[in-house]
Formats: structure tokens, sequence, C-alpha cells
């Protein structure tokens, strides 16, 4: 079978970010082939989430005998692939190995088989619980989970909390994550008509969606509820299955101050203020919140612990209320880098309360920093 080397290649990438080191050898940074009606499956699986992608042969030649699916090591086989110099490569299959072959180089690369189907454990089994299949257009559910990943708990405890929360609502679907500092809530719209039968609230582990964001690009893709697991199927029929971290997630309802939402403070430029936090980095030390973000109805004020001012920024005023917050700069830097939009508007009720950052349909809470 000949395959596009650039396709070959990307998908192979797109694997090794899936196939991770596992103590069980079979899935051990490999790759299973399938072949099949002129197309070669490329399978990762590390007992958590599992990818598979297709690619169409150039040509191909059909044998009588041997095996459709061999597992070898990814790693090998991405090192043979960039070797080869022909943008077409050949893929041979054999009973015990595949062969890479750079067509009209007199080159090619023999790699030992794992093993088969048989020997590669799957759980992506089983009929879906739900009928209903919502799609979603991939830039958003990338801008959504890039934004929740900021928020996500790594400091060991609190295992719901390790995972995005994403629950069905009226219209679309909510993903929220917090680690107990910050709270970010996304809303993703679907083209969903039809309501699920039961009450969807899931959480995806983070791994899981970080995976989504480097393998998927752009298109809309379909989701897909299964017993233990959820799938997620693009246009091209690229594959993404992941298991689900069990336990109730925090009610974000009740951890955003009521009214919050409506009380919008000041506007400003999402560049401006990135381009003044980035100056300042390099003098921040690490070990303690040096510097700040101070905010009231004047401006945003980036200053230090002794309060002293080193850049501001004029902002649109919203409401004639003096609101003055003091935020863990770093927690603003991810918002800036995350998100698409121009503008951030600030909401905030009175001082010392969680405050809110809203950039199109993304908001972020924030804890304030005790003065």
């Amino acid at each position: 079978m000949r395959l596009n080397k650039k396709d070959l290649l990307s998908g192979l990438n797109k694997i090794n970010k899936v196939s991770t080191r596992a103590t069980v050898p079979i899935i051990d940074k490999t790759v299973m082939l399938t072949a099949k009606h002129g197309l070669i499956e490329l399978t990762a699986n590390n007992l958590d989430q599992c990818y598979t992608c297709s690619l169409q042969a150039v040509t191909r030649v059909e044998a009588n005998t041997g095996p459709k699916c061999v597992v070898v090591p990814v790693g090998k086989l991405l090192k043979a692939v960039k070797a080869c110099e022909n943008g077409i490569i050949g893929l041979n299959m054999f009973e015990r190995s595949v062969s890479v072959e750079d067509i009209g180089h007199n080159f090619s690369v023999a790699l030992d088989s794992l093993g088969g189907h048989s020997d590669y454990p799957l759980y992506t089994e089983g009929a879906s619980i739900d009928s209903t299949q919502p799609t979603f257009d991939i830039i958003e559910v990338k801008e959504a989970f890039l934004s929740c990943l900021t928020s996500v708990n790594r400091d060991g405890t609190h295992h719901i909390l390790r995972g995005i929360n994403i629950v069905y609502q009226t219209g679309g679907f909510q993903f929220a994550s917090t680690d107990k500092h910050r709270l970010t809530v996304a809303k993703v719209a679907t083209d969903l008509t039809v309501l699920f039968k039961e009450k969807v609230d899931i959480i995806v582990p983070s791994e899981a969606c970080k995976q989504f964001c480097g393998i998927f690009t752009v298109g809309r893709v379909t989701l897909t509820l299964y017993k233990n697991y959820i799938k997620f199927v693009d246009d091209t029929g690229n594959q993404l299955s992941t298991r689900l971290i069990y336990g109730n997630y925090p009610s974000v309802k009740k951890l955003i101050p009521e009214g919050l939402e409506e009380k919008e403070v000041l506007q400003i430029d999402t560049k401006l203020l990135l381009k003044s936090v980035k100056k300042i980095l390099p003098f921040i030390e690490c070990a303690h919140n040096s510097f700040t973000m101070d905010i009231n109805n004047d401006g945003f004020f980036i200053t230090d612990k002794k309060g002293k001012a080193v850049a501001n920024l004029e902002a649109k005023t919203l409401s004639p209320k003096l609101i003055k917050s003091k935020y863990n700069i770093k927690y603003i830097l991810d918002i800036l880098t995350t998100t698409k939009q121009e503008n951030i508007i600030y909401c905030a009720t009175q001082p010392l309360v969680p405050g809110m950052f809203k950039h199109g349909n993304i908001n972020t809470v924030l804890m304030p920093l005790k003065s």
C-alpha cells in the first residue's frame, strides 16, 4: 500500500500524543496499523484515551493472505517515515513485520510486529447510551477547553477537579473547571434539536482535553455518550475516545456570586493589557505574588508588593461605582493568552469578593488577594 508521506507523518504525530508510556508492553509507545478497503487506520491507546485516524492509500495491492492488522513501536515508525525522501511511501504489512519503503530511492526499513488486533486492548466497545449526538464547531470547543485547562486543579487533591465538567443546557453545553482559586465557565453552542433522554453531567480528564486540542483542527465534531466513556468524531473520521472521571462536580451556579455577571465595571483592550503584563513578567518572583493587578474605575494598575504602580492602562468605565481589587497577575495572564476576544470586560460587586472577567462566551471568576 502506498501513502502520502505528509499525511502519514501528520497522523503519526497525533498518535504519538496519545501513545504514552504504559506498563502493558503492547500499548507502550506503540501504534496499531489496520488495513481495510484501501485505507490505513492508525490507532493508539493508553487505557484512558484512544485515538484513531484513517489515511487514504494512493495506490494499493490487495494480498490474498496475511494479517490485516499489526502493532509496531510508533517512535521507530516515525523515524523510518522521516528518513524517506519521496513524497509517496510504500507501507507493506507482513505476518510478523511492517516494512517502510522509500519509493524510487532503494531504501526500506523493516519493523518487527508486537502483535495484532486480538492482542491490543481496546475499551471502546458497546452501544451508546443515548442516540442523541450533538455536533460542535471544533474551534469553539478548543477555545473552551484551552480556557478551562488553566483552571484545572493540579495539586493532587480532589480528583474530580482534575477534569473539565461538561453539562448539557438548553441551547448548548457548559464547560467548567476550578482549582479553588479561580473558576472558568464556557458556553459552547450546538445544533442539537433533540433533547437527551437523561441528564448529561460528565467530567472529562484534563489530559483528554489537551489531546483534543492537539488532534482536531477545523470543521465540526460529533459527541457520542457511552456507559464508561465518550467519543469525539470529526468530519474526516478521526476519533478520540476517553474514559470519564466519576464523581459529582461542584455546582457552578453556587460558586458564582449572585448578580456578578451583570455588574460590569470596566472594559479594556486585550492586546494592550497583555503587552503590559509581559513587560513586567521578568521581574516577578515566582515564590511570591510580588506583582498584582490593582483594578479601579481609573483603569488597570500593575503594582508591586509595596503598592507602587509599575504600569497602568486606561479603560472604558462601564459603571460609576468604584471597585478596587487585587488579583494574581499570573491568573490574568492565563486569561489573556487563551482568549481570542479584542476586549475583556471586568465585573465586580465589591472589594474582597470574587470578580469576573468576561471574554466572549467564556467567563473567568478570580478570588481577590487580600490587601
